[in-house]
């Protein structure tokens, strides 16, 4: 499969970049957990369900069947130097759900 490449519009790229940086560090912002002191990390956090929610039903609630927690990010917000993605299975009980810090912990 060949590449394909496309421009972004500036307005577009600042939206989207506004976006990633709301998710850490807004009230309200799904990955705001992570936000590291004098960094402005910017990223996305997501789910990922392991099965349907009417297989899991039948099945039960077991432990391998818990949604997946995802976050990809990158630092600074401007002119990024590092990107990471983590992947959590089984998410349901870890730091990824619950609100409050997941660094030093």
């Amino acid at each position: 499969m060949g590449e394909e490449r496309f421009a972004l519009s500036e307005p577009t790229v600042e939206k989207i970049t506004d976006a990633m940086y709301g998710v850490v560090n807004e009230e309200g912002g799904t990955a705001r957990s992570i936000r590291l002191p004098g960094i402005e990390v910017s990223g996305k956090s997501g789910t990922a369900q392991v099965i349907g929610y009417a297989t899991r039903e039948r099945v039960g609630k077991k432990k391998q069947f818990e949604d997946n927690a995802w976050f990809v990010g990158y630092a600074p917000r401007r002119n990024p130097e590092i990107v990471v993605s983590v992947l959590v299975q089984e998410a349901e009980n870890t730091a990824v759900k619950r609100p409050g810090p997941s660094y030093g912990t």
